[in-house]
């Protein structure tokens, strides 16, 4: 999406049309990771969205488009206007596709919805349909609609576009990897008179980054740090221990967290959470604990190496999970830290750890 939208931002002309056939929300309805779906959807700024059935958790949320919606006060459709040119643009959503809850879409036959398009196109120039019909029946539903001029499909397989005696189907392929860009030129009748189709792919090497793009990625990235750090506290199957616990076997000769408490000057549970050993747990760290008596209060070694519940640590051998780039990038994340090496942090780790 920071791709689309830098491309978006540059393709500005007064008679463009910026659409998207939907499927913009995730199919295992990640309430976290929507809410930043939705930032940039409403930063796209489409003139029209179709609703797929990975919106449908969502579909109150934006003002998608399909025919079919059983609400009265839904938008069907919208007409919209470039250089004197009127344009329609609706959706509708498979009928065959209501498997799941209470859906917000009619079942009407097909029939019904073409005698709908044709409606809408004797009262604009034309007519844009974005599909989310299945891709075994969308082909036929173009070529037997003739009031559609432009049909977007919205299935993922490999890009595809043909010209049907002035009449066009584009799929860009799979979702998110190309943006279609179609040109038109119309004569003095407003008829097509030539077109140009191109399929852009949104590969992010071939784009500058876009700074407002980058700075929703990078507050989604934090909110998710601080829900994972907080699901793992939530999980008893790990217990947090004082470094000088650890040190009594392990000689770490630097401490690579030991400002992490003081370098916040919010102490709230969102921040501590990652500036903090087990913070809220029963082994952890909590509010309310002097810092200056409890050496939790930092990061220890239990943060990072999720320690089991119960071992025990009366051999030379125990249970410790080896740290992975997960484990830290859960915490180091933009906007609040710098960019983050893994691997090259852990290489200073293990030249100053030895076991005594």
């Amino acid at each position: 999406m920071v791709n689309r939208l830098f491309y978006f931002k540059n393709h500005t002309e007064n008679d463009a049309v910026f659409i998207d056939s939907g499927n913009i929300f995730t199919l295992d309805n990640d309430s976290l990771k929507n809410s930043y779906a939705l930032k940039f959807l409403k930063k796209l700024n489409y003139d029209g969205v179709g609703v797929g059935l990975y919106d449908i958790p969502m579909e109150k949320s934006y003002n998608f488009l399909s025919l079919n919606f059983k609400e009265k006060n839904r938008l069907k459709y919208k007409i919209i206007e470039r250089k004197g040119i009127k344009i329609a643009i609706t959706s509708l959503f498979d009928k065959e596709w209501y498997s799941f809850g209470n859906s917000p879409f009619l079942r009407g036959d097909y029939q019904i919805y073409k005698n709908k398009l044709d409606s809408i196109k004797k009262s604009v120039d034309i007519l844009i349909f974005l599909s989310q019909i299945d891709e075994t029946k969308e082909n036929k539903f173009f070529i037997d609609n003739n009031s559609i001029d432009i049909f977007i499909s919205s299935n993922p397989i490999e890009p595809e576009f043909f010209d049907l005696e002035g009449r066009f189907f584009s799929n860009p392929g799979i979702h998110s990897e190309y943006i279609g860009h179609l040109s038109l030129l119309l004569d003095n009748n407003k008829k097509i008179k030539s077109f140009k189709n191109n399929f852009i792919p949104l590969d992010e090497n071939l784009y500058p980054p876009d700074e407002e793009g980058k700075k929703i990625v990078d507050e989604y990235n934090f909110a998710y740090s601080i829900k994972m750090q907080k699901e793992k506290l939530n999980d008893k199957r790990f217990e947090y221990y004082p470094e000088s616990f650890c040190r009594s076997c392990h000689n770490v000769s630097e401490k690579i967290h030991k400002h992490s408490f003081n370098s916040v000057s919010d102490k709230g549970s969102e921040c501590l959470v990652c500036h903090t050993t087990g913070f809220g747990t029963t082994t952890g760290f909590r509010l309310g604990m002097d810092p200056d008596k409890t050496e939790l209060e930092n990061i220890t070694c239990s943060q990072c190496h999720n320690i089991p519940t119960g071992t025990k640590f009366d051999g030379d051998i125990h249970d410790v999970i080896e740290v992975m780039p997960s484990n830290c990038q859960e915490c180091h994340v933009k906007p609040h830290v710098r960019e983050f090496h893994f691997y090259k942090s852990k290489r200073k780790l293990m030249k100053n750890h030895k076991v005594k």
